[in-house]
């Protein structure tokens, strides 16, 4: 009796996927807001997406440009008029504002030995920032504006997006704060960047329309192992949106996704190779302002600008599972180009 009790027991264990991370207590979206001063954060329940969005944490007097939760708090990026911008630091439970720290024009954030990097568009320098103390450290000059930034194995990968037109990723070194290695990645525009669960670095080149006459450049998927090229994914169009969060990575899943005119272009990581394109409802009078994956539930979870008026109006965010089917939408603010999840 008692080895057929143990044999249910284990059959029990084996059923919970011990690996599976918790849901998500909330997801936050980052509204870029109307004009230069409308930025808004807005609060979802994963558990409910019928439920109204709740504006969350007041206004920022900018255009949020990206949020990024860690350690029950949450760094909101925002971009002030002219060369000016500032990170907003919230405390998860108490929802305050705990700190402001100034930085230049921000994008996008990566964090690395308790310091978070931080990309710009109207500069050449990626600032690093202390977390504990909020003070900005050494700026490392990267030789024109940034954008997509992801911290790897002791390394900080720096897409120069360039308008579409750059083509180098940058790789610092977050302990000296000094440029490892530079490399030229073959494609034009790289601007978003994800690390898979293998060390290796997923680059997407946005590529370009025609610009006077000048040949198109489609989009293109690198993937960097170091600062070597192991694969190179041609796609099937540009690569991203007029948000600036266009790609997600699912480790429990070895997939990554990024935005493809109105579709998503979907691979395994784990023999970088394209799968096949995620044909999104509705995309084309609704596109897609960011990308977002929640391990937990291995949904999607995809910004989208308003269909009459995308710069003006309140966007939405549309929930999929890892097919395109939709689950469920929820309302978001003006502009939904950034989403983090909560614990």
């Amino acid at each position: 009796m008692r080895s057929a009790l143990l044999v249910l027991f284990g059959l029990a264990l084996a059923s919970c996927d011990a690996s599976a991370p918790a849901a998500p207590a909330a997801v936050y979206v980052g509204n870029r807001g109307a004009g230069e001063a409308g930025g808004t954060v807005t609060r979802l329940d994963p558990a409910d997406l019928s439920a109204p969005g709740a504006e969350a944490f007041g206004a920022f007097g900018g255009r949020v440009m990206s949020v990024v939760e860690s350690g029950r708090r949450l760094y909101v990026l925002v971009d002030l008029p002219g060369p000016l911008g500032r990170i907003d630091v919230v405390d998860l439970d108490t929802g305050e504002r705990v700190r402001q720290i100034a930085v230049p024009s921000p994008r996008r954030m990566a964090i690395a030995d308790g310091r978070a990097f931080v990309t710009a568009a109207d500069s050449s320098v990626v600032t690093s920032v202390a977390l504990a103390t909020g003070q900005p450290g050494v700026s490392v000059d990267v030789a024109g504006p940034s954008d997509g930034v992801v911290a790897v194995d002791g390394r900080v990968y720096v897409g120069q997006w360039g308008g579409g037109f750059g083509t180098v990723v940058w790789i610092l070194d977050p302990r000296s704060d000094i440029v490892r290695d530079r490399v030229v990645v073959g494609c034009e525009g790289p601007r978003d960047l994800v690390a898979d669960g293998e060390g290796e670095v997923w680059v997407f080149c946005t590529g370009h329309p025609s610009v006077d006459g000048s040949p198109v450049a489609a989009g293109e998927a690198v993937v960097l192992d170091g600062a070597a090229v192991v694969a190179r994914i041609p796609l099937r169009g540009e690569a991203g949106t007029q948000g600036r969060h266009d790609a997600a990575f699912s480790a429990r899943h070895d997939e990554a996704f990024v935005v493809v005119g109105t579709a998503l272009a979907r691979f395994d990581t784990r023999t970088n190779t394209l799968i096949g394109y995620v044909e999104i409802d509705g995309a084309a009078a609704s596109p897609v302002a960011s990308v977002a994956l929640d391990d937990a539930s291995g949904r999607l979870y995809l910004g989208r600008f308003d269909a009459a008026d995308p710069t003006g109006a309140a966007g939405s965010v549309s929930v999929h599972d890892r097919t395109g089917a939709l689950v469920g939408t929820a309302r978001a603010g003006v502009a939904p180009v950034s989403i983090a999840f909560g614990e």
